[in-house]
């Protein structure tokens, strides 16, 4: 019996039809789910920025308001990222790069000079997701040290916590748990 080898049929370009199908879908994709979070946390942000530095009154109160949503919007987009991300040490410390870029100009725009951006909050929940405690210990103590504290504080790092215990192990607990963590966040001016 004559054997008939699987050839698969070549289009332009060398590849063969199922390759061609899926690279076109790619390109002609809508914006993925994400996608569309980080826009809506950027421009939620924006507002919250805006209304910091040109408003007041009833309307930088609907702005803040508006605001609140960007940081519960990153909060679960990083704790995302920890999921599908393929090195997370690397992850990690691009986070505080960023951290380290960005201090600078915060403390001098909003004149919290004692305040730590959020990024460093990210910064520790990567530490603390990445088993790197003594990491962890070290970051805190310098902190403690001078007197620095990150945004958000400690209600915000439980928020990253019980949204990653969240997403890995599924549990509903956890998900209302962030949820009123959330809520009393966006309540903290």
């Amino acid at each position: 019996m004559k054997m008939i080898a699987y050839v698969p049929k070549l289009c332009k370009g060398g590849m063969n039809m199922n390759e061609r199908t899926v690279k076109a879908r790619r390109r002609s994709s809508r914006l993925s789910d994400m996608d569309r979070l980080r826009a809506f946390a950027f421009f939620c942000m924006l507002i919250d920025h805006t209304a910091i530095y040109f408003l007041d009154g009833a309307a930088y109160t609907a702005c803040r308001m508006i605001g609140r949503f960007a940081f519960p919007c990153f909060a679960f987009g990083l704790v995302y990222g920890t999921s599908v991300t393929s090195n997370l040490n690397r992850y990690r410390k691009r986070v505080f790069f960023l951290a380290l870029v960005s201090q600078l100009p915060y403390a001098f725009l909003t004149g919290y000079f004692w305040t730590l951006n959020v990024c460093f909050l990210f910064y520790l929940f990567l530490a603390y997701r990445s088993k790197k405690y003594v990491r962890m210990a070290v970051f805190l103590a310098v902190c403690l040290l001078f007197g620095l504290v990150p945004e958000y504080g400690l209600a915000g790092f439980f928020l990253l916590v019980f949204l990653d215990r969240a997403m890995r192990k599924k549990r509903r607990p956890d998900y209302l748990a962030s949820a009123a963590l959330a809520a009393f966040l966006s309540l903290h001016e």
